[in-house]
């Protein structure tokens, strides 16, 4: 017959969704408040500081890119979009002056990071995701001059 709350069938042993305990048993937890095993709780914490040298690693990376490029918070992006829906009245492409729907917009840096740029609310503005692919590592004019040549080969 098999073990209550189990069902044989073709492919093997399978949980029923309505299984219960019979015959008085119960789980073992049962009644009992499971402790939290998180954060300090866990029994692997390590004070906050991981052993891992490829954690470690990375967060100072982490550390030293703050500092080369300079912090960018919650606030920094907040204003960066407020101000583009200021300046535009929509959020607004700041490369191809297109709206930008819900969800395919990204935070662009005007002159990329691996160009000398900064996190600084300046060098920042709202792009679609498919302009900031497109422009890549390059500067804002840049970008600008190599749209204007495509325009005009096509016009052609």
């Amino acid at each position: 017959m098999g073990h209550p709350g189990w069902n044989k069938d073709i492919k093997g042993l399978h949980l029923s969704l309505n299984s219960e305990f019979k015959n008085g048993h119960s789980p073992w937890n049962k009644g009992k408040k499971m402790p939290e095993f998180s954060g300090k709780n866990n029994p692997a914490w390590k004070g906050g500081i991981s052993k891992n040298k490829f954690y470690n690693r990375i967060f100072l990376y982490n550390q030293r890119f703050k500092e080369k490029y300079g912090p960018l918070s919650i606030e920094i992006i907040q204003e960066v979009y407020e101000d583009n829906i200021k300046r535009f009245g929509i959020l607004t492409c700041y490369l191809c002056l297109k709206k930008v729907k819900f969800g395919e917009d990204n935070l662009e840096h005007k002159i990329p990071l691996s160009r000398g740029g900064t996190n600084d609310k300046a060098n920042l503005d709202v792009a679609h995701r498919l302009c900031n692919l497109k422009k890549h590592s390059k500067t804002e004019e840049e970008y600008k001059k190599e749209l204007q040549l495509k325009e005009s080969e096509v016009l052609r």
